[in-house]
C-alpha cells in the first residue's frame, strides 16, 4: 500500500486558532441565513436511505505552506441496523505529525434528547488498522456505541492540524451509497495558490459552488446496482492540492506530473541506495551468471524476490511515501510494495539494468487511473515497477506469490500510472488484456453409472487476468478448496479429489489449473425411458442482471473474457438425442453458443462458449443488455432430452 488513503486523504480535521474560530463563526452566521438547519427532513430523502447525513460542515484553515487547521461537525441520522457503522466515530490522525482536540459526541434519541454523551477518557486511540498495514504510525481515535433502538442521531466534532499540506482534506459528502445528504458544506481560507479539481459535480444538481465554499443540499440516497462504475466516477469529490506544500518535512511544488514525479524521486528515492550493496551483489551472482541476457536477469531477480522476501505492509516515517532501505529489506525479508518494488529496481540499478517505480491506482474489480489533468497521489495505492528492454516493456507486481514475470492480472491492468525517473513522472498504460488473453477452458467427462450416479472428472485451465481467481484457492485448506469450488464453480453433490496444479512461475504464459474427481446422484432427472441431461455443470460466467425498472447507473462490464467449455457425458446403453439445434446468440456485449451432438450412440458431446465484451453503458441499455444475458442464460440452462 502506497499509504492510508483514509488518513492522508482524511474528510476529517486539524485545531483551531482563535482566527479560525473567528472565520468559523462568521461562517456559520453566512450560511445560516440561506440554509434550513432544523430537523425537518424532506420525505423524499428516506427514500432507499439507510441513514440521512442531516449536517455536514468542514472548514480548512491553510495557514501556510507546511501547515493546516481543520474543523469538522456531522450530524447523522441512522434509520436501520444497515447503517450501524455509522454508530462508530473514527478519526484518524498521524502521529508525529498530527494532533487531534476538541472532540465532542452526542448520542441523541428520536425526541431530540442527548441520551450519551462520552468523556475523553472513554474514546479509545490506538494504531490504526486499514486492513494492509502491519507497521504503521497512523492512529485513530474510536468510539462505537450500540443502542439497539432505530432511529437513532449521531452528532460529532472535532479539529485537527496537520503540517502534511501536500493534500487538503477532499470534500467527498457521499461516501457510500443508501446515505441521503440534508446538506454538506466545505470551506477553505487560505491566501496561499492551490490547484483544485472537480470530480463528478455535473451530475448533481444538488451542488451548488460559491465564492465562499461548496454545499450539497437535498441529495437522494444512491442505490447500490450491480455492474457499475467504480464509486470514484459515480459520488462528486473535490481535491485540493497546495502548488508549495510540506509532507513529512519534504517541501516540495507541483504544478503537473512532472514535478510530482521528480519531487517523488528526490525525496524518497534518490539518496535510498543500498548500504551494502557489495553483499547483495554477492548473493545474486549466486543464481546469475555472466552469460544472462537482461531479460533473464529480470527473471532471476523477480523470482528471487519471491522466494526470500514477504509481502507486509509498512505505513511509517514519511506518511507511507518513503520505501524502506532496500539494505533492510534485504536483511528482514519482507516489505510492503513500495519497498519490494524499490528493492528489485535497486538491484536491477546494480546490473545496470534500467527500470522505473511506477505508481497505480489499484483494483481488481475496475479499471481505475490516475487523473491525466491533476497531479496527485489520489488515487495511487500501490506501487509496481515496469522495465523497458529493447524486446518488450515488461510490468512487474513484487507483491504477488503467484503471479508469474511479466503479468499484472486484474488489480493493476489497462489503466493510466506514474511512471518515475530522476527526471520527471510520466504518465503510462499498463497493458490490456484482451478476450484471447482473459480465457477460461474447461473440459469435463461424466460416466452415468447404475442409478443414474454420476462420476465425473474435470481439467480447468484459466489464462491471464481469470487465473488470479484460483490463487485465493492456495492458502486454504482441502475441505475449504472442495467448499469454495463447489460453490463458486462445479454442480456435484460431492469432490473426491482435488489438485490445484503448479501456476508455473517461469512460464511466459499465465495460467491456473485445477484437476477434479466428483460425483452427483442427482445428476439426471428420469420420466420413463426419457433423461433430461443439464447442461450446466461448471460455471461459464454470464452475467445475472436482477430485475430493475429503473437503472440509476451505467452498466460496466470491466474487461474482455472468454470461457469455453468442453462437455463429454458417457451412457452404458445406447442412446437417442431428442431434436436439439445449434445455438448462437451475438450482440455488442458478447456472444454465447452451444452445440449438442453424439459420440458412437452412447457419449454425448456439448461444446459451448460465452464471449462478454468490456464497455460502459448508459443506464436506458440495461432492458436490452439484461434481455441478451437472459437468453444466454435460459439456453445455457435449458436441459438436453434423451431417449435410452
Amino acid at each position: 500500500m502506497l499509504y492510508n488513503h483514509s488518513e492522508i486523504h482524511s474528510d476529517f480535521s486539524r485545531p483551531l486558532t482563535f482566527y479560525l474560530r473567528y472565520t468559523i463563526l462568521l461562517w456559520y452566521v453566512a450560511w445560516n441565513a440561506q440554509t434550513v438547519y432544523a430537523q425537518d427532513i424532506p420525505d423524499s430523502l428516506y427514500t432507499n436511505a439507510n441513514a440521512i447525513v442531516i449536517s455536514e460542515m468542514q472548514v480548512i484553515n491553510l495557514l501556510d505552506y507546511n501547515k493546516y487547521t481543520q474543523s469538522y461537525y456531522n450530524k447523522t441520522k441512522v434509520l436501520n441496523k444497515k447503517a450501524e457503522g455509522h454508530l462508530t466515530v473514527r478519526i484518524p490522525y498521524k502521529k508525529g505529525s498530527e494532533k487531534i482536540s476538541d472532540i465532542k459526541i452526542n448520542i441523541i434519541d428520536e425526541d431530540g434528547n442527548v441520551i450519551l454523551s462520552p468523556k475523553s477518557k472513554e474514546l479509545k486511540d490506538h494504531a490504526s488498522w486499514d486492513g494492509y498495514s502491519i507497521i504503521t504510525d497512523y492512529r485513530a481515535i474510536e468510539w462505537s456505541c450500540n443502542t439497539g433502538s432505530y432511529p437513532i442521531t449521531v452528532e460529532y466534532s472535532y479539529t485537527k492540524e496537520s503540517k502534511n499540506t501536500l493534500v487538503l482534506p477532499v470534500w467527498s459528502p457521499i461516501r457510500s451509497y443508501a446515505v441521503a445528504i440534508l446538506e454538506s458544506s466545505y470551506k477553505i481560507v487560505s491566501s496561499q495558490d492551490i490547484r483544485q479539481k472537480n470530480n463528478n459535480f455535473d451530475n448533481y444538481k444538488s451542488i451548488e459552488t460559491r465564492s465562499d465554499g461548496l454545499v450539497m443540499r437535498n441529495q437522494k440516497a444512491i442505490k447500490k446496482e450491480k455492474f457499475t462504475l467504480p464509486t470514484t466516477q459515480i459520488f462528486p469529490a473535490q481535491i485540493n492540492c497546495p502548488v508549495e506544500f510540506q509532507f513529512e518535512n519534504s517541501d516540495g511544488r507541483i504544478t503537473d506530473w512532472q514535478d510530482y514525479g521528480k519531487w517523488i524521486y528526490d525525496s524518497f528515492l534518490k539518496d535510498n541506495t543500498f548500504k551494502n550493496a557489495e553483499e547483495v551483489k554477492a548473493d545474486l551472482d549466486k543464481v546469475i551468471s555472466p552469460n544472462d541476457s537482461a531479460e533473464q536477469i529480470c527473471r532471476k531477480v523477480y523470482k528471487y524476490i519471491q522466494d526470500h522476501t514477504r509481502y507486509i505492509s509498512v505505513s511509517i516515517a514519511d506518511g507511507g511515501l518513503c520505501p524502506m532501505n532496500p539494505s533492510d529489506v534485504h536483511e528482514l525479508k519482507y516489505g510492503d510494495c513500495k519497498a519490494l518494488s524499490f528493492y528489485m529496481k535497486s538491484i536491477l540499478d546494480l546490473y545496470n539494468i534500467r527500470s522505473h517505480y511506477v505508481e497505480v491506482a489499484a483494483n481488481a474489480n475496475a479499471t481505475v487511473s490516475m487523473y491525466e489533468d491533476f497531479a496527485c497521489p489520489f488515487p495511487g495505492n500501490h506501487i509496481i515497477v515496469n522495465v523497458p528492454l529493447e524486446s518488450d516493456t515488461f510490468w512487474i507486481d513484487c507483491t504477488s506469490e503467484y503471479n508469474q514475470f511479466g503479468f499484472l492480472g486484474s488489480f493493476t491492468d489497462n489503466r493510466l500510472v506514474l511512471e518515475i525517473s530522476e527526471n520527471a513522472g510520466n504518465l503510462v498504460s499498463t497493458p490490456e488484456y484482451s478476450h484471447g488473453e482473459n480465457y477460461g477452458r474447461d473440459s469435463i467427462a461424466i460416466v452415468v453409472g447404475d442409478n443414474n450416479v454420476v462420476e465425473g472428472n474435470m481439467v480447468s485451465n484459466l489464462y491471464g487476468p481469470l487465473s488470479t481467481a484460483y490463487h485465493r484457492l492456495h492458502p486454504r485448506s482441502e475441505q475449504g478448496r472442495k467448499d469454495w469450488i463447489k460453490e463458486h464453480l462445479l454442480t456435484g453433490d460431492f469432490i473426491e479429489k482435488l489438485e490445484i496444479g503448479d501456476i508455473g512461475k517461469d512460464e511466459r504464459e499465465p495460467k491456473s489449473k485445477i484437476i477434479m474427481s466428483f460425483g452427483s446422484s442427482r445428476f439426471l432427472e428420469t420420466a420413463g425411458d426419457y433423461c433430461f441431461i443439464p447442461k450446466v455443470l461448471s460455471n461459464i460466467g454470464i452475467p445475472r442482471l436482477p430485475k430493475d425498472g429503473k437503472r440509476d447507473q451505467r452498466i460496466y462490464f470491466v474487461r474482455d473474457r472468454l470461457q469455453e467449455q468442453i462437455i463429454t457425458i458417457e451412457f452404458s446403453t445406447k442412446i437417442e438425442l431428442l431434436e436439439v439445434e445449434d445455438y448462437l446468440h451475438e450482440s455488442e456485449y458478447g456472444s454465447y453458443a452451444c452445440n449438442v451432438s453424439i459420440v458412437d450412440q452412447r457419449i454425448i458431446k456439448i461444446e459451448k462458449f460465452f464471449k462478454l465484451n468490456r464497455g460502459t453503458y448508459e443506464p436506458e441499455s440495461y432492458s436490452e443488455i439484461k434481455l441478451f444475458f437472459d437468453k444466454c442464460l435460459k439456453k445455457d440452462t435449458n436441459p438436453i432430452t434423451i431417449k435410452r
